[in-house]
């Protein structure tokens, strides 16, 4: 399905951005993946999904993103490289590989505190051919205030006994100190 529609692959980006920036807000945190491959949907009335994307998605959510993160599959990373999908509304930069890193434990996710991610006011979505049209809000996610939405989130969840939990907001701090240096 992205093969046909690369050039509105950016919009997923921004709708997850804009969804993760509420969720702060609201004192929780997202986690998930982006694959690319082939899914089947038998009737849409069944709400039914098939196919080894949805299972490589759910694997990575569950085993690998481990950490409030948006996992960006291997596969759909170089996908986005090799095919230079632009990052229309994303990333303040021409490209949206720009939008995705690396973790130091080699798993790629989709970068959302790099300062250059695109957050305005009165967000429209609106694909180039026009499969569809989404207006996503009109009170901006502003950087800074997102950073203190996440501070919190950390302060109130760092005392926490189980050390999974304690793992996951260590990662949360790590990282928005690592985007404060950038």
């Amino acid at each position: 399905m992205l093969k046909e529609k690369k050039d509105d692959l950016h919009h997923l980006f921004v709708i997850i951005r804009y969804l993760q920036d509420r969720l702060w807000k609201s004192k929780l945190c997202l986690r998930g993946a982006i694959t690319r491959g082939k899914m089947y949907w038998p009737k849409k009335e069944e709400n039914i999904l098939l196919g080894p994307a949805m299972l490589e998605a759910y694997a990575l959510e569950s085993k690998i993103a481990i950490y409030p993160r948006i996992v960006v599959s291997e596969g759909l990373s170089k996908w986005i490289s090799d095919n230079e999908i632009k990052a229309d509304s994303v990333i303040q930069k021409e490209k949206l590989e720009d939008a995705i890193r690396q973790d130091k434990d080699g798993v790629y996710f989709f970068d959302i505190l790099n300062p250059s991610i695109v957050r305005k006011q009165d967000e429209k979505i609106k694909s180039g051919n026009g499969w569809f049209s989404i207006s996503i809000g009109n009170k901006p996610s502003n950087y800074s205030g997102v950073l203190k939405s996440i501070e919190e989130i950390i302060r109130n969840n760092m005392t926490k006994e189980d050390e999974k939990t304690k793992q996951k907001y260590n990662w949360l701090n790590s990282y928005i100190e690592e985007s404060r240096r950038e």
